[in-house]
């Protein structure tokens, strides 16, 4: 891709929803120009007022010469037609995740022109600081279980999360009496033993630092065969990243372990090294 020579030119689709207007409004505050936003109704009108920017009714009116970007975030469902429309047109396309309900919504994805080329999928955590200090962590580690906490503060839990299509162990609705899920477990094996499970839930009350305006928390708890980290991510400025030695976990604890490792997994070092 070639140095542009202005300020990136981007349309938001979806605009007026929870992923759509944080995008707008972190792309401007990035010095993009936000010109053009995409809902079919007005609910966009007062942040198209506030951006600068034209409100209109479908992607079908976005022009390829007059954009850099179109950032897509609508529900999953749709998505995959709607992004692969846009790239067949020759848009550069930033998708929300998931990308795709199922294989069948990502097979019409996967034969759009250009897919590989002009399409990123706005996995935002990718680039926050805690995400590399885990990553270094764990590539250190005999890692044993990895447990990760996902709770969102949303005004309507209306999302992909409570898609009946989300594939999960299991879920609940009844922490609040809502009509869909509130409450998604999913666990994952690997290969080499290692359980991974994600939780995810709605919560009605605001983290006073929390990601995203305030309205998520995320925690990833990580069990080693010589030691436990755990970090919760309230903001890029606001990590809490903890190390404990599993050697100081015994000197606390004289019975029995608290935890008991699956047959599959490697039995823990009984003289476990300190860095």
């Amino acid at each position: 891709m070639t140095p542009l020579g202005h300020a990136p030119r981007v349309a938001v689709v979806g605009a007026a929803g929870w992923a759509g207007s944080r995008h707008a409004r972190a792309l401007a505050a990035a010095v993009a120009k936000v010109t053009i936003l995409v809902e079919k109704d007005d609910r966009g009108f007062d942040l198209a007022q506030e951006l600068d920017a034209q409100l209109v009714a479908s992607p079908a009116e976005l022009h390829p010469e007059d954009l850099d970007l179109v950032v897509v975030a609508l529900p999953t469902t749709i998505q995959p037609g709607i992004c692969a429309d846009l790239l067949n047109r020759g848009f550069r396309v930033l998708t929300e995740k998931p990308v795709a309900p199922d294989a069948e919504g990502g097979a019409v994805l996967a034969a759009a022109s250009g897919v590989n080329e002009r399409l990123m999928v706005g996995y935002t955590l990718h680039q926050h600081p805690a995400a590399s200090l885990v990553a270094q962590w764990v590539k250190s580690q005999d890692v044993i279980a990895v447990a990760i906490r996902s709770a969102a503060h949303k005004q309507s839990i209306n999302s992909w999360r409570a898609d009946p299509k989300v594939l999960a162990t299991s879920t609940s609705s009844s922490m609040y009496g809502s009509p869909v899920s509130e409450h998604v477990i999913s666990t994952l094996d690997f290969p080499e033993g290692v359980v991974v499970t994600l939780q995810s839930y709605w919560c009605p009350w605001q983290e006073p630092q929390g990601l995203n305006q305030g309205d998520w928390s995320l925690t990833i708890d990580v069990l080693a065969t010589d030691c436990r980290m755990l970090c919760r991510s309230l903001s890029p400025k606001h990590s809490v990243l903890q190390k404990s030695p599993m050697r100081s976990w015994q000197r606390h604890h004289s019975g029995p372990r608290a935890w008991v490792a699956p047959s599959h997994h490697r039995k823990p070092n009984p003289h476990p090294t300190v860095d």
